[in-house]
């Protein structure tokens, strides 16, 4: 779970910001948790008694305790050099006053929505969250794999096999529910398999070629729909022209 506190007085810039990273979250099938203060006071109360956020969207200039020290809190008093500080400001007068804060980014209002996604998707990349993983239950444990790590999902009467180059896991799930939590690029084929596209060596009309060898069938249902991502996929690739 990568945990993001956004920290700002002006209740709608914290709210767009929430939103902006729910909608990304559920696009991209993550794992995110946010939280919202309005006040750095309320955010130093927070970090005294849970645990550190992995992500802290934080405004500058706020009454009583400004971002400025809620950073030296975070960095100095609690020597927290891990939790990464994007500040957000309406003015430039405080830069070289954020170097010691050690920030991520800086980025001055009003901002476009990219420059937040660009900004959560770097802190993403550098805790190696962005990818993204598939999370399930064996015998009470918790697992949890990378998507790339998936070739495919096989359906066996009520269990999942999940297939990597290496390794196969077999767990209680339904196929139509486990869909719903996979990135676009898991398509289904068949109605008992559903198969990371990117892991595809050759597609042959009827079946594909995974890189474990294992050949899969394409049911009919599902041919069309196949050949059209078939088709983008290769360009992707530089396959097509």
């Amino acid at each position: 779970m990568f945990r993001i506190a956004i920290c700002d007085d002006d209740k709608t810039i914290c709210n767009h910001i929430d939103q902006m990273i729910a909608n990304y979250t559920r696009e991209n099938k993550l794992h995110i948790e946010t939280e919202v203060f309005y006040s750095g006071e309320d955010l130093c109360r927070h970090l005294n008694a849970e645990s550190q956020f992995d992500l802290i969207f934080l405004d500058i200039e706020m009454t009583v305790m400004s971002g400025i020290d809620v950073g030296y809190e975070i960095r100095k008093k609690r020597s927290d050099y891990a939790t990464e500080l994007v500040y957000i400001t309406g003015t430039s007068q405080y830069t070289r006053q954020l170097l010691d804060m050690r920030p991520l980014s800086y980025i001055e209002k009003p901002f476009a929505d990219e420059t937040i996604i660009e900004a959560l998707e770097l802190a993403l990349r550098l805790s190696d969250e962005l990818e993204g993983y598939f999370r399930f239950r064996i015998k009470g444990a918790d697992y949890k794999l990378k998507f790339s790590e998936i070739l495919y999902f096989e359906s066996r009467l009520r269990k999942i096999l999940l297939v990597t180059e290496t390794k196969s896991y077999e767990f209680y799930r339904n196929l139509n529910e486990l869909i719903t939590a996979l990135p676009k690029y898991f398509v289904q084929i068949h109605r008992s398999y559903v198969i990371n596209i990117k892991k595809v060596t050759a597609f042959l009309g009827n079946s594909v070629l995974m890189q474990n060898d294992t050949e899969i069938q394409v049911s009919q249902t599902y041919r069309k729909n196949l050949k059209e991502i078939e088709k983008c996929e290769l360009e992707a690739r530089g396959l097509l022209k």
